[in-house]
């Protein structure tokens, strides 16, 4: 599954990745993780920020664990 995490303010707008922004590193962290973000930022009209990261219920991490990761047959995708 997937965690989608949003947040929208409605500040000046105008966020962009780049240098000293502090998106850079939120980026680098989601992307770490195995995620993604999308910044939508317009001047003057806010910001919105989207982060979605994989998750897996504890139950999957211990069976992965103990039995590696889940390997699909073509007749369970039928």
């Amino acid at each position: 599954g997937t965690l989608t995490v949003v947040v929208r303010d409605a500040g000046i707008g105008g966020a962009a990745l780049g240098e000293g922004s502090g998106l850079v590193g939120l980026q680098d962290r989601v992307e770490a993780l195995g995620g993604t973000i999308t910044i939508y930022s317009v001047a003057g009209e806010g910001t919105c920020v989207a982060v979605t990261l994989p998750i897996a219920s504890k139950l999957d991490q211990e069976i992965e664990t103990l039995l590696g990761p889940p390997h699909l047959d073509r007749a369970d995708l039928r």
